[in-house]
């Protein structure tokens, strides 16, 4: 009656921690409930449960309907020549398309690679995680992966424990001695746990013994559902002002040098800027411009090389009179905050400002979602943005040229902060660039960190596929300060290539005898270069 009728003991802190827990999960009363703040969030627990419950029965159905077909095609084939209007399999109907994704029963064989490529490693759980997936084949087990164990053990304790009263035995959970673990995006979550527990039998004989079981535990997918936040009229409306007049999408380019990098960037420009009236034809009360913050280092010959980039690019096109570029000369030393500060101050409140930089390639669908993501006065877009890595470490790939998403041609800068979108309004509010920030690096996260700290303006990140950072050398100036110093050297590191294709690079590229000494003495921790 205790368990059934639960009574907590800790007064005004009742039910205000994890909710994930035995007491909760079986009580049919929950005592006492203080604040109707907790109720609310103890009902959306409840329900929460409840929707997995139904979720788990539909996946039932699927399973069961997946049966129904497989007989039913075993039977149409045998007769489909006999009778023309048979009732068609039920793979037909467009309802049940994902039914061979998930009506499969339980299998650690539900995907079936074709090549080595598609195989989906283990990784090792221990103290940590043993996973060849990281760079860093050690880490610790996470708050995410230890919740998902938690929810594994419970489920499977719960299952096991189920006909416990009638047996006259419980089973207790002691500890995961150790396990595998993967995720398969199309089916779902696959574990298979080393469990210790304690075998309890309270009628007839009664004993008590320590036990050892492997489990073999999958947590499937449900089927993809789309909840559209914000409907297609809604997206317009805040793309325009009260007076319905003309709104300016800026892009806002720090530039310094880098005249190659400069001549590409302008041909995406170009291509956007073609297609703005035809592709963006339901945003057409938005101009597009482009405000270049030019640093020419009283350099002469790259002011000149400079100018005569921009001059050819008009007059090569001069249909491009509905984009305008506009150049803001600075001196001394390059600064991306002074940059980005100064061509912010040039534009208007309600100007829908774009940050960007030369090595970045762009198209049209990308700066649409800029439109869509940004709104003013609620919520300010960070994007993330794919990093190539350098050609030279992928070459063997036909399609390595190719703006194409692979782990082993980049990665996603899930730590980068400098590409981004608000209005200027916002960004006033946040407080601005700290343009006591020199070199490289720095300023983007600070600027971040406003927007968290000074501002109830929401931060939107979601990696976009039209937004490659093109590769380059990196060089540190070791007279930056030791932060910035190590996060370009971390920079720098990491847009080299991936883990597996530097020593790839490594075997293919060194005899077979010096890799051999590199590694023992890498062992023995006397590392001597190749």
């Amino acid at each position: 009656m205790q368990s059934i009728f639960y009574h907590n003991s800790s007064g005004d802190q009742a039910f205000t921690g994890n909710l994930k827990r035995p007491e909760v999960h079986r009580g049919l009363t929950l005592h006492p409930v203080k604040d109707f703040r907790h109720m609310y969030r103890l009902h959306s627990y409840i329900q929460s449960l409840t929707i997995q419950e139904l979720l788990f029965e539909s996946l039932l159905v699927q399973r069961d309907l997946l049966g129904l077909e497989n007989a039913n095609d075993s039977y149409t084939n045998q007769i489909k020549f006999q009778n023309p209007k048979i009732v068609p399999p039920l793979s037909e109907f467009k309802e049940l398309e994902d039914l061979h994704i998930h009506g499969l029963p339980p299998s650690l064989s539900k995907f079936q690679p074709q090549h080595e490529g598609e195989i989906i490693n283990w990784s090792f759980l221990g103290k940590g995680i043993f996973s060849s997936e990281n760079s860093n084949p050690k880490q610790k087990i996470d708050g995410s992966m230890k919740e998902s164990l938690e929810d594994v053990v419970r489920d499977l304790m719960d299952i096991i424990n189920g006909y416990s009263r009638a047996r006259g035995r419980i089973i207790d959970f002691k500890e995961i001695l150790y396990g595998y673990h993967r995720v398969n995006p199309l089916y779902g979550e696959d574990f298979v746990l080393d469990l210790l527990m304690t075998y309890k039998k309270y009628r007839g004989r009664k004993m008590t013994v320590p036990v050892r079981r492997h489990a073999y535990i999958q947590r499937p997918f449900a089927p993809l559902q789309l909840n559209i936040i914000m409907s297609y009229l809604e997206s317009r409306n805040h793309l325009m002002d009260a007076k319905g007049k003309v709104k300016k999408l800026v892009l806002i380019l720090p530039l310094s040098g880098r005249l190659i990098a400069f001549g590409r960037f302008l041909q995406d420009f170009k291509t956007s800027c073609s297609s703005w009236t035809s592709d963006m034809r339901n945003y057409e009360k938005f101009s597009l411009h482009l405000k270049i913050v030019y640093f020419d280092k009283n350099n002469m010959e790259d002011r000149n090389g400079f100018f005569s980039v921009i001059n050819a690019f008009r007059e090569t096109n001069p249909g491009l009179t509905s984009c305008q570029i506009q150049i803001v000369q600075m001196d001394g030393d390059f600064s991306r905050s002074i940059a980005l500060e100064t061509g912010i101050s040039q534009c208007g409140e309600n100007d829908l400002l774009f940050l960007i930089d030369v090595d970045i390639s762009f198209t049209t669908q990308a700066l649409e979602r800029v439109l869509l993501n940004t709104v003013q006065g609620q919520r300010v877009y960070f994007p993330i943005v794919f990093s190539q890595f350098s050609l030279r470490f992928f070459e063997q790939n036909d399609d390595a040229s190719e703006d194409t998403i692979h782990e082993d041609k980049g990665y996603w800068r899930d730590y980068g902060f400098g590409i981004a979108a608000f209005y200027k309004s916002d960004f006033r509010q946040a407080g601005g660039f700290d343009t006591s920030i020199q070199g490289w690096g720095k300023e983007d996260v600070s600027l971040y960190e406003k927007f968290i700290s000074e501002t109830n303006l929401t931060i939107f990140r979601a990696p976009d596929p039209q937004l490659f950072h093109v590769y380059h050398d990196i060089t540190c100036d070791d007279q930056l300060s030791s932060q910035q110093y190590e996060m370009c050297l971390g920079t720098q590191a990491n847009t080299l290539g991936s883990s597996k294709n530097l020593v790839r690079s490594i075997f293919l590229r060194r005899p077979v005898g010096r890799v051999k000494r590199f590694l023992e003495q890498s062992a023995s921790g006397n590392i001597v270069g190749l």
